[in-house]
């Protein structure tokens, strides 16, 4: 898949350093996420392999810049009832963002759904505290309809997180 700046594809094993410099380290990215910072290179390495891996059998993908061709963050989505098809977590490097790339990644991400999965709905989430993903939801129609009390199994702290959901495409 593309968008004007994006390349959305399944990853490959050397993307590991583009993903270690520019989202696996970074604390920006891990803070509203379910994992926490690598810094090294064999932790890196690792999660690549888990990475691709996953990505074999799931619709994940990375996320690549193409004027630099570097991976700089990941996205997928998952089937979560007949017809409803929901984000299973996206993430784009702090350094990357501010570029319009996350707003590409969704709408690439809704077309997928709706258009190649026939998707009844589409389903977001995010941390209440993340008004970035919440805008950017919102900002391409989703309404929220939703939130659950959730536990942070990094540290036990409770957070809570918001559903935005998109019935309709055109």
């Amino acid at each position: 898949m593309e968008t004007m700046d994006l390349v959305i594809k399944k990853g490959v094993f050397t993307d590991w350093k583009d993903l270690l410099q520019n989202v696996l380290s970074q604390k920006e990215s891990a803070k509203y996420m379910l994992w926490n910072p690598i810094y090294d290179e064999e932790h890196a390495r690792e999660n690549a392999r888990k990475m691709i891996e996953f990505q074999r059998t799931h619709d994940a993908w990375l996320i690549y810049e193409k004027k630099s061709s570097q991976a700089i963050g990941w996205a997928g989505v998952t089937e979560v009832e007949k017809g409803v098809w929901e984000d299973s977590g996206i993430v784009i490097g702090p350094g990357f963002t501010g570029k319009g790339y996350g707003k590409q990644l969704l709408q690439c991400l809704i077309r997928y759904v709706f258009e190649e999965k026939k998707a009844d709905k589409m389903i977001c989430s995010c941390r209440s505290g993340n008004n970035v993903s919440r805008l950017l939801c919102q900002s391409l129609g989703f309404a929220y309809v939703a939130a659950e009390d959730k536990i942070d199994h990094r540290n036990g702290e409770h957070y809570t997180l918001e559903y935005y959901e998109l019935a309709q495409w055109c």
